[in-house]
C-alpha cells in the first residue's frame, strides 16, 4: 500500500508536469540523471525529485541542463531568423518581378494598347516574337 505522503508527492508531481516550468538550473539529480528539471513556483521540488520523495537540491552553478536550454534556444532563433529571410528574400522577389512587368508595360503601353491584349503575359509573348523575327532577319543579311 502506498502512503499518504508517496500519494501526496505523486500529485505534487503531476502538477508540477502540468504546469511544465524550466527551472534556471537543474538539480543534482536531474543534472546526473540528464533529465530535464520541471518545476512549479509554488513547489521547491522539481517533478523528478517529488515524483520519486527525493531531497531537491539545485546547484547555482550553470548546469549541464542550463546550457543545453541556452542551445536550444539559439537553435531555435536561428531557425525563425533563417525562415524570416527566406520569406523576405521570397517577397523581394515577387517585388523585382513585379517592377519589371511595371516597366515592360510601360515601355510597350502603345503595343498592348493597339493590340487589344489582355494580359501582360502576351504582351511578353508578342514582345519575344518580335526578337525573334528581328534576329532572324539580322541572320538573313
Amino acid at each position: 500500500m502506498t502512503s499518504k505522503s508517496s500519494c501526496n508527492n505523486k500529485h505534487l508531481a503531476f502538477k508540477i508536469e502540468e504546469i511544465d516550468v524550466m527551472m534556471s538550473s537543474c538539480c543534482v539529480y536531474c543534472s546526473h540523471h540528464d533529465k530535464e528539471c520541471v518545476c512549479s513556483d509554488k513547489s521547491i521540488k522539481c517533478f523528478k525529485c517529488c515524483q520519486l520523495s527525493y531531497h531537491c537540491v539545485v546547484d547555482s552553478t550553470p548546469s549541464d541542463c542550463d546550457w543545453q536550454n541556452l542551445k536550444a534556444a539559439c537553435n531555435k532563433l536561428k531557425l525563425e531568423e533563417t525562415k524570416a529571410f527566406k520569406t523576405v528574400q521570397a517577397a523581394s522577389a515577387k517585388l523585382l518581378y513585379l517592377q519589371k512587368q511595371k516597366h515592360l508595360l510601360y515601355d510597350c503601353a502603345g503595343k498592348f494598347l493597339e493590340s487589344g491584349l489582355q494580359l501582360l503575359e502576351e504582351l511578353e509573348h508578342l514582345k519575344k516574337k518580335e526578337q525573334k523575327r528581328v534576329a532572324e532577319q539580322a541572320e538573313i543579311q
